[in-house]
């Protein structure tokens, strides 16, 4: 029985009864309202000479808000009332804090199965074991809040960036998209080419990459660098000639045949799509983490530092990808005329019909089979008419 609710009036409600009798008659509702009003009124004072509402409780929760909440629910509205609760040694809250004790007690004591004990060292023992349920949950809610904030400052970094795109102009996208680009060419240029002497630098691999987002010629002479300081200064000349493709590619995008400028709204579009799918994935990948990062305790480990740490480096990869993705797709996306389009198309199921082994004969007209009339005889050869054979029913 839950602690709140429909109010229970000693006596009935004599509006609730009155409204439920009258089925929408407002004359027949005040007629009735009137009788009720009397009748409850009687049985309210009858109930209150009896001692008002009793609640009887077959156990006791493991919180004692809600048991409060269930006495609460007599001597309500200054009305009298009273609450008894009754349990077993074998409930679930005293098996598990404190039943071992109480058992062997009742039986030094003589005490037979069904006799009531009632007893202030009880009712401790009782309270004292709905403290401990109480905190083991205070901790568990603490635990979970805790998980929830890093998903939330996570959550909270996605939506300022996507916020930040929604609101950039676009005009301004273009400069936006940019600075994407520039931090895929650095942080590749800075992975490949680390500093100290722990790792050696990779030129082929830079060379591979820039090719594989930027299209063929973008790694310029990285081939001939052999150290990081090599690299940078040759990191300005592969950027500037990068810029100027992406600069070619903009003004690709805005001389459509229309006259519309729409390199901003691409842009947006694909920057958004990107993050909402790659956003998507991340919390299936984070469900995921979640369920199993409370194995890291047979190691000896904090689950939510590693939980952490793990989280962390998962959305540091999806925001590289978001970016990686972004810098290869604005490369390569073209805008076609209608008539292109359509040539396209045709090409596409030309190729498509060849590849099919057809020949490109042209297809014969499809002869009209001539009317039959409902006298006629019936083509099947029945020898009856059309309109009693293969008709029937036309």
């Amino acid at each position: 029985m839950a602690g709140r609710g429909t109010d229970i009036m000693l006596g009935g409600n004599p509006e609730f009864l009155a409204k439920d009798k009258a089925k929408g008659n407002q004359e027949e509702y005040e007629r009735l309202l009137s009788e009720f009003t009397a009748s409850c009124s009687a049985e309210h004072e009858r109930v209150v000479k009896a001692g008002g509402l009793a609640i009887i409780g077959t156990e006791r929760h493991e919180s004692r808000r809600i048991d409060n909440q269930l006495r609460g629910r007599s001597g309500r509205q200054g009305d009298p009332g009273t609450s008894h609760f009754y349990l077993s040694l074998e409930d679930n809250l005293l098996r598990l804090f404190g039943s071992e004790k109480i058992q062997p007690l009742m039986g030094k004591l003589g005490l037979k199965d069904g006799e009531a004990i009632e007893s202030p060292m009880l009712s401790r023992i009782i309270e004292n074991s709905q403290k401990k349920v109480e905190e083991l949950h205070f901790d568990i809610r603490k635990q979970l809040l805790s998980y929830d904030n890093v998903m939330n400052q996570q959550r909270e970094a996605v939506y300022s960036e996507r916020g930040e795109i929604i609101a950039t102009p676009d005009e301004g996208m273009p400069q936006y998209g940019w600075e994407v680009v520039r931090g895929v060419v650095n942080d590749i240029l800075d992975k490949y080419f680390p500093e100290g002497h722990d790792s050696e630098p990779d030129p082929q691999r830079v060379a591979s990459r820039l090719r594989g987002l930027f299209g063929a010629g973008a790694e310029g002479r990285i081939a001939e660098v052999d150290t990081r300081l090599d690299m940078e200064g040759m990191r300005e000349e592969i950027i500037s000639g990068i810029k100027s493709r992406y600069d070619a590619k903009i003004s690709e995008l805005d001389a459509n045949e229309e006259g519309v400028n729409v390199a901003g709204g691409i842009i947006r579009y694909i920057l958004l799509s990107t993050l909402d799918s790659a956003w998507r994935e991340h919390l299936t990948g984070m469900d995921e983490l979640r369920r199993g990062i409370g194995l890291r305790a047979i190691g000896q480990k904090d689950p939510l530092i590693e939980y952490q740490f793990e989280s962390y480096n998962l959305f540091t990869d999806m925001m590289n990808r978001v970016k990686d993705t972004f810098s290869g797709q604005i490369f390569r996306i073209k805008i076609l005329s209608e008539e292109s389009r359509r040539e396209r198309q045709m090409t596409m199921e030309k190729r498509e019909f060849q590849m099919s082994g057809q020949s490109e004969r042209p297809r014969e007209p499809v002869k009209k089979a001539a009317k039959i009339g409902r006298n006629d005889p019936c083509p099947c050869g029945s020898g009856k008419k059309y309109k009693y054979c293969h008709g029937r029913g036309l």
